[in-house]
């Protein structure tokens, strides 16, 4: 949810990827690195830091919050379920 949230506030997000940021994070308003590569992240975050001029977000890529929300109360129905 905190990359939607980013993405809404005209901010990049990074996130790893096999963890559901797919969901939120796609080309054009974020970055996804491999989990557990902390070099990857690193050199992520520099490269973001050393922009001149912050890239303007790609709306047309981020999901609405009606989407977001129906997306996460499945997961918690679903989680509700296995309980």
């Amino acid at each position: 949810m905190i990359h939607a949230e980013a993405n809404a506030c005209g901010s990049l997000s990074i996130g790893t990827k096999h963890s559901g940021n797919e969901d939120a994070i796609g080309e054009g308003n974020g970055f996804l690195v491999e989990f557990g590569n902390v070099d990857e992240l690193s050199n992520k975050i520099k490269e973001v830091l050393s922009y001149k001029e912050y890239p303007k977000i790609d709306q047309t890529k981020i999901v609405d919050w009606k989407d977001v929300s129906e997306k996460y109360y499945k997961v918690f129905e679903c989680a509700m379920k296995i309980r």
